[in-house]
Parts: structure tokens; sequence; C-alpha cells
């Protein structure tokens, strides 16, 4: 990340310029939930990604089950499978809300849109992504993101604006989730420039940044060379 290269001494400039995320199959969020089984009226927070150790999934069901203590209501969807599977089934258990989770388990990337189509909220706890590009992918369909700060997945969010960022601890993240769950004016608000952010970050919309920033390489190379001849 940009951050890093500057902790590293590194002077010259740095143009970040994400990955665009492809819009998939469009689902409504009506159609999705009826094929999905979820109630009209429940709340239902999504995972997608590997279960695996470095994601900071215990941080993320910590933190859940005090959101569920005052939103008993309230679901956690993980979509996805990985080597810490068995360790989050037994983690969940012993908080008490493993009646609560359900492990989906692997899909197939074009089903994975309808769960996204489906939820609520998008909650990611990892802090050692690069980028955010499951989060820009629930933004495509208007889901909102509560994310940890400290990786690239909470640089994809607008804190306030798109999605929130906790604290990397889980009350901070419960609060965050509850925020948005207790306030559908803030939650429709943050789905509205959700949906806007991921169609400014489309693959079109990589290239032409990409391209902006070969010009400008170009052009500064340019400059240095009729510097050298005067």
């Amino acid at each position: 990340s940009a951050k890093w290269l500057r902790r590293h001494s590194v002077t010259k400039p740095i143009s970040v310029v994400p990955t665009g995320v492809p819009k998939g199959e469009f689902h409504t969020r009506a159609e999705s939930r009826q094929r999905l089984g979820i109630p009209p009226d429940q709340k239902l927070l999504l995972y997608v990604g590997r279960l695996a150790k470095e994601k900071n999934l215990d941080v993320l069901f910590d933190g859940v089950s005090k959101v569920l203590a005052s939103q008993p209501d309230c679901r956690l969807w993980l979509v996805g499978d990985g080597p810490y599977r068995e360790d989050c089934q037994s983690l969940v258990r012993r908080l008490g809300i493993g009646d609560k989770v359900r492990f989906v388990g692997s899909v197939a990337r074009e089903q994975v849109d309808r769960y996204y189509a489906a939820a609520d909220l998008f909650v990611f706890a990892s802090i050692t992504e690069t980028q955010g590009l499951v989060i820009l992918e629930a933004m495509n369909y208007g889901l909102p993101a509560v994310a940890m700060a400290g990786g690239g997945a909470a640089e994809a969010i607008t804190d306030g604006v798109d999605g929130l960022v906790a604290r990397p601890e889980p009350q901070s993240l419960a609060d965050a989730i509850l925020s948005v769950l207790a306030n559908e004016d803030l939650q429709a608000s943050l789905s509205e420039n959700a949906l806007k952010t991921a169609r400014a970050q489309g693959p079109e919309h990589s290239v032409d940044r990409i391209l902006d920033v070969y010009r400008t390489v170009l052009e500064d190379r340019q400059d240095i060379r009729k510097g050298a001849l005067v």
C-alpha cells in the first residue's frame, strides 16, 4: 500500500488504483431472500471469504455476539470455506450464538451475488487484506459494510458515507453494526452511497485511471528530457 511504501522511505509519486470489480448478474432483494429462505423482516449480517485464522474471525464472532445480545432476531451468514471452519464452529458455540450463525460453505462465484443482494450489512474484521475487493463486490448491490481499521479492506470505505470503519476490537465492531441496524435512515444513506462508490470503481474506471498514470509518467519523462537539453 501507499502507506507501507512511505514508511519505507519511497519518495517518488505514488498513485493508488484500486482493482475494478465487475458487476455480476442482477438479483433483487425480495427474490434473493425468498430463494434463500430469509424472512423479509430478518436482519442479516454477511461475511464472504475464506475461513482462515488471519481473517480475524474470532473478533468478528465476539462482536456479533454483542450485537445479538440486543438484537436476538439478527443472523450472521458466512459464505466461504477454509481450514479454520471447525474452529469457527467451536467459537460460536462457546459464545452461545451457534444457532444464529450459518456456515453456508463454498458457493459458486455466480451465486455469491444473490447473498449480497439478500443481506442488510456486510461485516469484515480482517486487517490483513491489501484491497477491499469483497467490500466493493457487496457495494455493487448497495450493501454497505462495517470493516475494521488497519487494513486495505477499510480503505475501500469512506467512513460514515458508504460504510463504517470500526476500531480493531469487538465492542467497536458491535457498536458500528448496531448503529446501522437501529437507524433506517442511516442504512438507506449508506446503501445509496455504497452503490455510487461501486459504480465509480468499475473496471472501466480503473482502466481510465491507469491510463492517466501512464500519461503523467510519459509527460514527466518528456519534461526531464527537455530540461536536459536546455
